[in-house]
């Protein structure tokens, strides 16, 4: 059953790669609480609408890709890890779509935000986490990754507009990007 909210695939709805892991992108908006406070639900759900069909729209164009929402303010792009395009180019270019929108924002601590930002980490996700994923949810290990890897980079560069964090072992290469140790590359 699809998320009621955004019409994407539910968590529930997760299947795990077969064959070997696959690569996962979580997509976080940045400051939704801060809007959902200011503005109110309709507003916030109306910002997650309007980031779920961009997201959509970019995957779309993408083959052995799928979304889903997977709670919250969370969306998760899962493609074959032996995928043609790199995930960081392509969690890059997921990121600066969502900015190209425009979609309306202000926050008054943070007068520089004037629209919508999405944060980006790109992730192995192996048939057991997909699976565990599946029947019950993010794990407490997973919200833990995404909170020390995503959401301390979003902090450190201020929230302001997006990034993008590979928690892979691989390289990273990119002025957006950042490795998991918090390191520019």
């Amino acid at each position: 059953m699809p998320d009621k909210l955004t019409g994407l695939a539910a968590f529930h709805e997760l299947e795990p790669a077969s064959g070997g892991s696959a690569t996962a992108i979580l997509l976080d908006v940045n400051s939704l609480r801060f809007l959902n406070a200011q503005s109110g639900h309709e507003a916030a759900d109306a910002a997650l609408v309007a980031t779920a069909d961009t997201l959509k729209k970019y995957s779309e164009k993408l083959q052995s890709t799928r979304l889903f929402r997977i709670w919250g303010d969370e969306f998760l792009l899962l493609m074959s890890a032996d995928h043609e395009l790199d995930a960081r180019d392509i969690a890059a270019a997921l990121v600066d779509e969502v900015d190209r929108q425009n979609i309306p924002y202000t926050r008054p601590d943070h007068p520089e935000m004037d629209r919508l930002a999405v944060s980006a980490l790109v992730f192995d996700l192996g048939p057991q986490e997909a699976k565990a994923m599946k029947e019950s949810g993010p794990s407490p290990a997973f919200r833990d990754m995404f909170e020390t890897r995503l959401c301390n980079e979003k902090r450190r560069s201020g929230g302001t507009r997006g990034v993008v964090v590979d928690a892979r072992s691989s390289a990273v290469a990119g002025a957006n990007t950042t490795q998991d140790d918090g390191k520019k590359q």
